[in-house]
């Protein structure tokens, strides 16, 4: 069974819910963050099915970051779009 924790942390108007994981190193993994505590359960027992179920590659696919694109690359990439519209246009 997957060790998946909530910690609650008092703020000066409200209180916040961390939701972390053990991994298979047994180190402590952050997840996610939650103002209340009912979605901050509700997602630790999705997670912990999750890792019960062995789809922890998901979990992690779906944290990864996109690569975003530098203006060079998204001018070029409007530029050819635009271009190809003009050729179909004549």
């Amino acid at each position: 069974m997957a060790t998946v924790g909530i910690q609650k942390r008092k703020r000066q108007n409200r209180n916040s819910y961390i939701v972390t994981y053990k991994d298979s190193a047994g180190q402590r993994k952050y997840y996610k963050t939650f103002r209340k505590q009912r979605d901050a359960q509700q997602s630790a027992n999705e997670l912990r099915a999750l890792l019960d179920a062995g789809k922890i590659t998901e979990l992690n696919k779906s944290k990864a970051k996109t690569n975003l694109l530098r203006f060079e690359e998204v001018s070029d990439l409007l530029m050819a779009k635009w271009e190809k519209n003009l050729a179909m246009e004549n």
